[in-house]
């Protein structure tokens, strides 16, 4: 038996995915990549990290969605929005603005604005 805890399984799943792959991360696809029940999957996750694993994945994409804002000028906020999973660029600018307190056009222009 590993001593990996089933937490750190997830965490390690979820940042070794390229942003192509980021659209596809669920619940239901990080329990059939790990071969766990969905349901032992969600609470033993909430157990570990005392934060729900669907709030861990939205971290997750709106962090990796933020270093493409930064990094890559030319990649459009629709498309950025595309990658991260969400059907609509409105529904990522409100998630992204819940997380960072800002909406996804404004966070680009600050810190590219702030690297000059």
């Amino acid at each position: 038996m590993s001593n990996v805890s089933l937490s750190e399984k997830v965490t390690t799943l979820i940042r070794g995915l390229d942003n192509n792959q980021m659209k596809e991360i669920s619940v239901t696809f990080i329990a059939n990549a790990l071969n766990v029940d969905r349901s032992h999957l969600s609470r033993e996750f909430r157990s570990q990290k005392n934060v729900t694993l669907h709030s861990f994945i939205i971290q997750e994409k709106m962090e990796r969605a933020a270093y493409l804002l930064h990094t890559s000028g030319e990649l459009k906020v629709s498309k950025i929005s595309l990658q991260m999973g969400f059907c609509s660029s409105i529904h990522f600018s409100r998630v992204f603005k819940k997380h960072f307190g800002i909406v996804p056009s404004k966070y680009r222009k600050s810190r590219n604005h702030g690297s000059d």
